[in-house]
């Protein structure tokens, strides 16, 4: 069993809700009076019908990437959201939303497409701000365990952490010392000195869409086979102009079409996402694939799952993800007679 506290601290080193959008709602979606459990469950879109699986299966604390709703609003009404209210506070049960939290984090979960095809040389396509890095010194009374730097690894914030001879070093983000303090007095039992020095780099930028390049160019035809395979299907809407080879491939999970021009003004060949729209189709300044919403973000999901149930199962809680379904189909009808 895991306080739910620390759960979400867990989240939260990985999709810190500070850079949330300003629009955005990410973070807790309905609080529970479970203060412990052993099962996550982690799923993209708090559905009823996941939702009351994950309850089912002992899950007293659901992840999802898609808050409950954009705006506050009353249960006035017999529907999905008033279900999902039901089920959560009938089983003492969190909602727990990482939505543009998440998305904002280039080298996290939204990075597991430019993993899955090899990119390199990675660049945000359109920042939010850069991060710069401290170094941190502590001197410790003991070693810390495996468990302690694993959960030091774990924020987001950590770039690394080293001990030797009772001298711990940590680089982090700047902002995030007073998160590394905390989690190493709250592990050891006690406060502990340290110094702290800020560093020119490593820096990283958070934002929206990543841009990268594979390691050889590939003829189009054979990238696109390679991305069939990443995205287990082989069909969506393209637009554009295909290039006969791709070496600079961008895109952002979810929906990215008003980062279409971005994309090719930074030499992009391919630009891949969700939800585009007539008029951003129209104006593309080379190959537009529109994959989807759904799938780009389940398997953003399904990463993160991995990365926590990794992480939170040396804490004796088992993680499990709840698949959605993808809301969109292809209808043919054939040519009338």
């Amino acid at each position: 069993m895991l306080d739910v506290q620390e759960i979400i601290r867990r989240i939260e080193g990985v999709a810190p809700p500070r850079y949330q959008a300003d629009w955005d709602r990410s973070g807790v979606q309905v609080a529970g009076r479970a203060t412990e459990t052993d099962r996550l469950a982690v799923m993209l879109d708090p559905r009823p019908d996941n939702v009351a699986k994950a309850l089912d299966r002992g899950a007293r604390f659901i992840l999802c990437h898609h808050p409950l709703s954009l705006s506050p609003r009353l249960p006035d009404r017999l529907d999905d959201y008033h279900e999902i209210l039901r089920l959560l506070l009938a089983s003492d049960a969190w909602l727990y939303a990482a939505h543009t939290s998440l998305d904002c984090q280039p080298l996290g979960p939204a990075a597991w497409l430019a993993r899955r095809l090899w990119l390199v040389n990675l660049r945000v396509i359109q920042p939010l701000a850069d991060v710069t890095a401290s170094e941190m010194r502590f001197d410790l009374a003991e070693p810390l365990t495996t468990e302690q730097k694993s959960a030091l690894l774990m924020l987001s914030e950590v770039a690394s952490v080293h001990e030797e001879q009772g001298r711990l070093r940590v680089i982090c983000e700047s902002d995030a010392r007073r998160k590394v303090i905390d989690l190493l007095a709250q592990a050891t039992g006690r406060s502990i000195g340290y110094s702290a020095l800020t560093l020119d780099e490593p820096k990283r930028a958070l934002g929206f869409g990543l841009l990268g390049e594979l390691k050889d160019p590939l003829p189009a035809k054979q990238f696109l086979r390679d991305l069939a395979g990443c995205m287990g299907r082989d069909f969506w809407i393209a637009a554009g102009q295909e290039p006969e080879t791709i070496s600079k491939v961008a895109y952002c999970p979810g929906s990215g079409g008003s980062l279409v021009r971005r994309a090719f003004e930074l030499g992009a060949d391919v630009y891949i996402t969700g939800d585009v729209k007539y008029h951003e189709a129209l104006d593309a300044a080379g190959l537009v694939l529109d994959v989807g919403h759904f799938g780009l973000e389940e398997k953003m999901m399904q990463a993160f799952h991995d990365r926590l149930r990794a992480d939170l199962g040396t804490q004796g809680v088992e993680a499990e993800f709840f698949p959605g379904r993808e809301p969109m189909r292809l209808v043919s009808h054939g040519r009338p007679e």
